[in-house]
This record gives structure tokens, C-alpha cells and sequence, in this order.
């Protein structure tokens, strides 16, 4: 059985001919571009104090680097969720932390934000879970 690190390997570095080669190089050329012009514009502006390129060499070496940064976005995205939809239960007049089955709505709140901190469990869109207890009891 192939390891997940050479198929990934066969995909996007052997795979040079055909719509999926063209549409990967393309890719990795435009954001390549982008990033360099960032990188560059970055350097010119703080008197290259700040090495854009070299911040992300270890993101890039080091696998467990690359797991944390994408476990930490799925943790901030789902932060951000579940502050958007107490910021629109608040506005709706619905008390989303407090009122009748209180229990359930602080006890959702605390799985929500345990739930996007642990590693599997944070595939699983915990925020439903509370916007529904929110919006099955709003007063």
C-alpha cells in the first residue's frame, strides 16, 4: 500500500501533461507569482526586515507544521462561527447564552468550542448543533 506522501508526490510533481498537470501548474504559478510579489513589496517596504518566504520554509519542510497551521483555521473558523451567530441571536432578540434551557445553551456553547479544538472532531459543524439549541429556545 502507498503511503499518502507519494500519491501526493505522484499528483502534483509527476503529473505534468493532460487538464489536471496544466491546471495544477497554473495554480502553483499564479499563487507562486503572488506570493513572491507580496514577499518582495513586503521586503521593500520594512527595508527587508521581514522575510515573507523565509517565515513559511518550515510551514512548508515540516508536515506537523503544515497539520497545526490547518488545524488552527479550522479552530478559528469555527470560532468565528459561533461568534457571528450569537452576534445575530443577540440582534434577533433571542438570548443566546441565558433565558429558559440555559444548561443547554451554555453546554452546546462549551461541545462547540471543545469540539473545534479536537483534532477528528473538528470536521463535525458544531455550530449547527448550538444554533439550533439557541433557536429552539429563545427566550
Amino acid at each position: 500500500m502507498r503511503s499518502l506522501s507519494s500519491i501526493f508526490k505522484d499528483i502534483f510533481e509527476n503529473n505534468t501533461t493532460g487538464f489536471f498537470g496544466f491546471a495544477v501548474n497554473t495554480w502553483a504559478t499564479l499563487i507562486g507569482r503572488i506570493f513572491t510579489t507580496v514577499s518582495e513589496g513586503l521586503a521593500g517596504l520594512t527595508g527587508g526586515t521581514i522575510d515573507l518566504a523565509g517565515m513559511f520554509d518550515g510551514l512548508v519542510n515540516a508536515p506537523i507544521n503544515f497539520w497545526m497551521a490547518s488545524h488552527f483555521l479550522v479552530f478559528v473558523y469555527g470560532f468565528f462561527a459561533i461568534m457571528a451567530i450569537g452576534f445575530v441571536a443577540s440582534m434577533t432578540h433571542r438570548k443566546p447564552l441565558s433565558g429558559e434551557a440555559v444548561t443547554a445553551k451554555i453546554g452546546t456553547f462549551i461541545l462547540c468550542l471543545f469540539g473545534y479544538t479536537v483534532p477528528v472532531l473538528n470536521l463535525i459543524p458544531w455550530v449547527s448543533i448550538w444554533t439550533w439549541v439557541v433557536w429552539k429556545n429563545p427566550e
